[in-house]
């Protein structure tokens, strides 16, 4: 586990990120392949005056909830397990953190099967790699996961511009 994260702490102010490297990670976040696909869902599913009122209704919501929780991280230095715990306590914020960390089992399986699926069918790569590809972004999506913020700012510096 990398300390430099502060994971059960506040995170000093002198050590928190800045602008630009939470942009790309936050940016990392929302150009994934599996909120492309929510999104070219959508576009298919509404008329492009009723796909732009959505858009709208939902950033706004989104935008308006994450700014909060932004407002309130950056003035509080607290990650969302610890915010979890000042709001609900120790053991309410349990419920929470499992809630969480189930979601986040269910994302990254479900980002790192659609990442293969998609390399095999627009490259023309045999289905047979389809499982490995799995295995080998599972490995991948891991490994930024264990280095920590670090990581995923340098695979967001890569990935979102590309």
């Amino acid at each position: 586990m990398n300390e430099t994260d502060y994971p059960l702490s506040e995170v000093p102010a002198d050590a928190r990120k800045g602008l630009v490297s939470t942009s790309l990670v936050l940016l990392g976040f929302t150009f994934f392949t599996a909120t492309m696909w929510a999104g070219g869902s959508l576009g298919t599913a509404f008329s492009f005056s009723e796909l732009l009122f959505v858009i709208l209704i939902g950033n706004l919501l989104l935008g308006t909830y994450a700014a909060a929780l932004a407002y309130i991280a950056c003035k509080s230095g607290l990650n969302s397990v610890l915010m979890g715990r000042f709001c609900f306590g120790e053991k309410g914020s349990k419920l929470s953190d499992f809630i969480l960390g189930f979601t986040q089992i269910g994302w990254y399986a479900w980002g790192t099967a659609t990442l293969s699926i998609v390399l095999i069918k627009t490259t023309g790569l045999p289905e047979a790699l389809e499982i490995p590809l799995m295995i080998l972004f599972g490995f991948a999506f891991c490994a930024t996961a264990m280095i920590g913020y670090k990581g995923l700012d340098w695979l967001s510096r890569f990935a979102v511009p590309a």
